[in-house]
């Protein structure tokens, strides 16, 4: 607009060089550089309007959204620095950590069979008694 402006007063001084200042096209060429310039001020009034919606406000938003990013990318970055102090550390105390015995399924279970243990119970008693059974059988032998 601005650039319209300057080429219409370039355009009017032309003018004004062979023509008077009354002249209808010198008069209606002064017209359209005062509404242009108008309009070059309500534009510029809106970008920086008072209501908080204007280029004010938009750099205040940009601000705001740019030190928020520069935080969170200071702090992607202490993040990353105290990941790898991290890793060298647990690297360095690696090597001090032994292997002495490699972990190992268990061989048996803890508690022995319920089932397994009564059927080893009740043969063990049978036989104890096949046991008393023949000794009481010889003594009565040895009694006749």
């Amino acid at each position: 607009m601005q650039a319209r402006k300057a080429g219409l007063e370039t355009e009017l001084s032309t003018l004004r060089t062979y023509l008077n200042e009354d002249a209808p096209d010198v008069v209606a060429l002064r017209n359209r550089i005062k509404a242009t310039a108008d309009q070059i001020e309500r534009e510029r009034g809106r970008q920086t309007g008072a209501e908080n919606q204007g280029l004010n406000r938009l750099l205040i938003d940009y601000k705001e959204a740019e030190l928020g990013a520069q935080l969170a990318a200071d702090l992607y970055k202490v993040g990353l620095q105290t990941l790898e102090a991290t890793r060298l550390e647990a690297s360095r105390k690696g090597k001090f950590v032994v292997l002495i015995d490699p972990p190992s399924l268990a061989g048996e279970p803890e508690h022995p069979d319920p089932v397994r243990m009564i059927l080893l119970a009740a043969l063990s008693l049978h036989l104890l008694y096949f046991l008393a059974q023949l000794v009481w059988a010889a003594i009565r032998e040895h009694a006749d």
